[in-house]
């Protein structure tokens, strides 16, 4: 893109900082080449870095903000679309785990650990990094039930028991509430153990399926509405139904999240909207959390 030729460029971007600085750094590099000097500069101003093996360093926060904000303000337009009537309540609801998932929880993460490491200082280092995300990618769905890591197969786990007697309140209560996972593989062990009709809303569905889905949710013929990260567009008027958001595992990425419970919270919505972040304590799990926090404070400070 940087070899376009061209007198103006202009960058559209809903995450602008997603993982780190570097995001907006290089977004920047590209409209206004130089803007924020040379990429060492801009880490040695801006970034905290913490050295994980010698020659390698990591991202671990940001300094010197306002020096950032400065260097921006005359190329940098932040558009907040305000589109939530009512207030969020966020709850963490936190599940102890019992021995055997959380010990399978915790192997995975270490193997992931381990080979991250090794990747570090590795020459190919690329092999060895696609087995890093399988490893955190098993480790964080033991998190959620050892029967999506098919180790082993059991009657449920801890936190699987915790969102069904969950649903189970916001039913007796006679009200809907949305259920979101990363994997439809969850979904499908939640939806299997409910006893109320419910909405299945995935990436594999038509347009026309989508639709009826909604449909059936929005004028109540469904109690609850289980949704996939991938299956998320198209959706609309899930506000007219509920205000009430799972969330079964927390997101490496903090927009996720926000995009999904702005589901939710969005024009049509009249009552608090109540999200439930469900997290194994003791597992990846808070990990995921805290760094998705951290993720969402330095987006905050840098864009508003």
């Amino acid at each position: 893109i940087s070899n376009i030729k061209t007198t103006d460029i202009y960058g559209l971007s809903g995450t602008p900082i997603e993982n780190s600085l570097e995001d907006l750094f290089n977004v920047m590099e590209i409209i206004k080449p130089g803007l924020l000097g040379a990429k060492w500069q801009f880490q040695d101003e801006h970034q905290l870095l913490t050295t994980s093996a010698p020659g390698k360093a990591v991202f671990s926060g940001s300094k010197n903000v306002s020096g950032l904000i400065e260097k921006l303000k005359d190329h940098l337009y932040v558009c907040m679309v305000e589109t939530k009537p009512v207030n969020t309540v966020e709850n963490i609801v936190e599940v102890i785990p019992d021995t055997t998932q959380r010990t399978i929880s915790n192997d995975f993460w270490k193997s992931a650990k381990d080979l991250q490491a090794k990747a570090l200082t590795a020459e190919n280092p690329g092999k060895l990094k696609l087995m890093v995300q399988a490893m955190l990618l098993r480790a964080r769905q033991a998190a959620c039930d050892v029967n999506l890591t098919q180790e082993i197969k059991i009657t449920s786990s801890n936190k699987t028991n915790a969102i069904l007697g969950q649903i189970n309140v916001f039913v007796k209560n006679n009200e809907q509430v949305c259920v979101y996972s990363q994997w439809t593989s969850y979904l499908e062990i939640l939806s299997s153990q409910v006893t109320v009709p419910y909405s299945y809303f995935h990436g594999g569905l038509s347009v026309k399926q989508r639709s009826a889905e909604i449909e059936k949710f929005v004028t109540g013929k469904t109690k609850i509405f289980f949704c996939s990260d991938a299956g998320q567009t198209g959706i609309d008027g899930l506000q007219k139904a509920s205000s009430n958001i799972i969330h079964c595992e927390p997101s490496w990425n903090p927009a996720v999240v926000k995009q999904r419970t702005g589901r939710l919270n969005r024009i049509g919505q009249t009552i608090e909207v109540k999200s439930y972040i469900f997290i194994s304590k003791g597992t990846i799990d808070e990990h995921v959390l805290n760094l998705s926090r951290t993720k969402q404070q330095i987006s905050t400070d840098v864009l508003g």
